[in-house]
């Protein structure tokens, strides 16, 4: 099979655009001392029962996704035990390095698994009062959602809030660094139904409902209309994933992991 080469550089680019991916700017600005690191494996050992585990990387989110007041979003890259030998230890692989790769929430010296944990995640937005903080970026909260509750297995999610985003992909602007070719039927078909993340009033509850191209690491395929609903304070959190569209690109560039 055919691959291309420059895919390989243009997806460490990627990975380390989401593990280095933040608003109280005093807890984006804290940087994790590599010292600290083996601290960061017993808490894993004791999160998830197993030892041991290796870390070989902490780093916060992004400055822009960092929402809560008082949490510090994390990405770790860790080697441990899984529960399930087909499955990664944490919510993603780290490919071809190996290891696994999770987001949490720090909280002095609490540290809190997030991946795919819609409960944990709902306390917190609960004692943050995340939902009625008219400030709140509804970007941000969405790209929080979709790394923290929808990624996983290495199924990536990628907000989009126009046509264009899409389009950049084939101009070095999206996952990689470019290659891919917009099939314009299909682009046709959905362009009118994508839109900014938009806040709604449900039940005495908020829904959140976003949009995002999604596939296997750099094999994009699917565009998805998101609905998290909140039950008030969030609380209880519900997702809806709605496929739009299964071939939004008609050319998808190859990669050798």
């Amino acid at each position: 099979m055919k691959r291309n080469p420059r895919w390989f550089f243009g997806m460490l680019a990627w990975l380390v655009y989401l593990i280095c991916s933040a608003s109280a700017p005093c807890l984006a600005e804290t940087k994790i001392d590599p010292a600290q690191y083996p601290e960061f494996a017993k808490k894993l050992e004791a999160i998830f029962h197993t030892s041991p585990v290796e870390v070989s990387l902490v780093d916060p989110l992004d400055s822009k996704l960092q929402i809560f007041k008082s949490y510090q979003l994390l990405t770790i890259v860790a080697d441990g035990k899984p529960k399930d030998p087909k499955s990664p230890f944490l919510a993603d692989w780290v490919l071809p390095s190996g290891g696994s790769v999770g987001t949490f929430a720090s909280h002095g010296k609490e540290l809190i698994y997030l991946s795919q944990q819609k409960e944990t995640l709902g306390k917190i937005l609960v004692e943050e009062k995340t939902l009625e903080d008219p400030k709140l970026n509804l970007e941000s909260f969405a790209k929080v959602l979709a790394i923290a509750l929808l990624d996983a297995r290495n199924v990536d999610y990628h907000l989009i809030s126009s046509k264009q985003d899409i389009l950049d992909f084939e101009k070095d602007k999206g996952v990689g660094g470019g290659g891919y070719e917009v099939d314009r039927k299909s682009l046709k078909a959905v362009e009118s139904l994508i839109a900014a993340p938009k806040w709604e009033e449900k039940n005495g509850g908020k829904k959140l409902t976003f949009f995002c191209l999604s596939g296997w690491m750099h094999e994009i395929h699917l565009v998805d209309q998101i609905t998290v609903s909140f039950s008030q304070g969030g609380a209880q959190i519900e997702i809806q994933d709605k496929v739009l569209n299964k071939d939004i690109f008609k050319k998808v560039p190859m990669i050798e992991y």
